[in-house]
């Protein structure tokens, strides 16, 4: 059943097989990371991981070519900013804005399925705070999403997506750890400390736990959301560049007249879950996060904009509840240059 759904979808969107079959690897502080030095007629990327961006004369950018530049832009977030669903990547926000800006390039630092945190951590990563001229947050809708889930974290060690593929091997090899005989050594120390030895089994994370009331797996998400922003806000500060925040559309019911084929591949994304999607619930968190995250840019004074009000007609624009299409990456591009451009 499920891969003759596949098969509808790829009637509509054939290069959605590449997305599909892309891989991720391990990174330090990440966690995971794009494919580095991954090329196809769909995505490439450079040997971070980080998506090439087209510039306006055609030629490639990445993060990993800027050692040289004296300033560059940014297009920071989840997997909407990395260009999911493009066709190409020429077909992202900051292959478009290459094209509407073509002075100081800019680079994709989007990254797959992360929320705020590790937004945070990859720009400290891989961009010299120095060096940045604009950095533009095209974000919000992961850091909404993880909150529909009962195993959610505290403010202070967030939920993430992968998080128990991670988790599982860790404990794994501490239990494999146990069983050499430095093991024991191990254990005769702990039980000197008055501590217990480990059990064997697969204990479940003591950082994830379960909270059932809604309202509080969302203020626990909406607080994270917001100190992410006011760390980046800091930084922005300190070094002199711009930061803006533009909360990325996504589609709810209601939010949009749907396109033949948006109707279709969001009948068979339903089908493929049997009918209990999560991404239907977005419609519950998305707009208190998007709101906590507009009163947060206002006491900062950093610009906020709701892209999700571009995104209202007929046409193709979403390629899934939160990817574009390239007509609608394009006009998220759009968005974001007049809004820079013209602050408002």
């Amino acid at each position: 059943m499920g891969g003759e759904l596949y098969k509808e979808r790829y009637k509509l969107a054939p290069h959605m097989r590449e997305y599909d079959e892309f891989h991720f690897v391990p990174c330090p502080y990440l966690m995971y990371r794009a494919m580095p030095n991954y090329t196809s007629p769909v995505i490439s990327a450079d040997k971070y991981g980080l998506r090439r961006s087209t510039t306006g004369d055609g030629s490639m950018i990445s993060g990993a070519d800027i050692s040289n530049l004296p300033k560059v832009n940014v297009v920071l977030g989840g997997s909407a900013a990395f260009g999911w669903g493009a066709t190409g990547d020429s077909k992202t926000i900051a292959s478009a804005l290459n094209r509407l800006d073509p002075g100081t390039p800019w680079i994709n630092l989007g990254g797959c399925t992360y929320q705020t945190l590790q937004e945070a951590i990859s720009l400290l990563m891989y961009v010299p705070p120095e060096k940045i001229g604009q950095l533009v947050m095209f974000s919000g809708v992961n850091a909404a999403f993880l909150t529909l889930f009962e195993t959610y974290a505290d403010a202070n060690i967030p939920f993430f997506f992968k998080f128990s593929e991670y988790w599982n091997p860790i404990v794994e090899h501490e239990e494999r750890k146990q069983a050499e005989p430095l093991g024991g050594v191990r254990n005769a120390i702990r039980n000197i400390l008055g501590k217990p030895s480990r059990k064997t089994g697969l204990p479940p994370s003591p950082y994830a736990v379960t909270e059932k009331d809604p309202a509080k797996r969302l203020a626990a998400g909406m607080e994270r959301a917001e100190r992410d922003l006011m760390t980046l806000t800091a930084i922005a500060r300190g070094f002199g560049f711009q930061l803006t925040y533009f909360f990325q559309p996504c589609l709810v019911e209601g939010s949009k007249t749907l396109s033949r084929e948006e109707r279709e591949i969001i009948s068979i994304l339903d089908s493929m879950y049997k009918d209990n999607n999560p991404m239907r619930r977005l419609g519950e968190v998305v707009p208190f996060m998007a709101e906590r995250l507009k009163q947060t840019c206002a006491k900062q004074g950093v610009g906020f904009y709701d892209l999700r009000d571009g995104f209202t007609g007929p046409e193709w624009l979403y390629v899934d509840r939160v990817h574009l299409t390239d007509l609608g990456y394009e006009r998220a591009a759009g968005l974001i240059h007049e809004r820079i451009k013209n602050g408002k």
